[in-house]
């Protein structure tokens, strides 16, 4: 008798023991979710990139790449020089500009932000750097060359390069030493292995 109890207690108590519920395993949508996630920053920042790329696809001088601050500002992009030979120029980096911004002429951008291999060095003003590109088939680049340092911003904002006043062959040489400062800036003393403090 004691053995009949014993199994049918045990046999209820197996009878009203509650199931455990199933644990949806939710790591397959996180990664779904995660990988949309990357193709549509992927997408944006093609906006950016693929104009650009076109433009300077025949430059072989400097690698340059376009893309949007911290990939997903809708009005800030970067211009971020990758790589660059022993012969390119000062000459060769401003093509490369002005390609990129004709390449870019049509879309809303407010700040430009120069780069070295993803750091940052200078900002241009959104507005000027459109101008470059819309003006490009008929603008002489000599001109551009001299007078853009007028719209180059430190990073915090400020002028970086003093207005010029004065008589023209004065200012023609300022104009000349401010440009090769801003490209020392940018990209030049980082290329040649020396530090960018001094331009900066």
């Amino acid at each position: 008798m004691t053995d009949s109890a014993e199994i049918s207690s045990l046999n209820g108590d197996a009878a009203i023991a509650p199931e455990r519920p199933l644990k949806r395993r939710r790591w397959p949508w996180m990664i779904l979710v995660v990988s949309l996630g990357l193709i549509a920053l992927a997408g944006w920042n093609a906006m950016i990139w693929y104009p650009v790329s076109g433009a300077l696809k025949d430059e072989d001088s400097v690698s340059v790449v376009a893309y949007r601050r911290w990939l997903i500002s809708p009005t800030a992009i970067v211009i971020d020089v990758r790589n660059v030979n022993g012969s390119a120029s000062m000459a060769d980096m401003d093509r490369n500009f002005f390609k990129a911004a004709e390449a870019l002429k049509d879309r809303q951008v407010d700040t430009v932000v120069l780069a070295y291999r993803g750091k940052a060095k200078w900002l241009f003003a959104g507005q000027a750097f459109q101008t470059i590109g819309r003006e490009r088939s008929f603008q002489n680049p000599v001109f551009v060359m001299r007078t853009m340092q007028q719209d180059v911003k430190t990073l915090d904002g400020s002028g970086a390069f003093p207005a010029l006043s004065g008589g023209w062959l004065g200012v023609l040489g300022e104009e000349l030493d401010q440009h090769k400062r801003f490209h020392e800036g940018w990209w030049l003393n980082d290329a040649l292995g020396t530090s960018a403090g001094a331009a900066m």
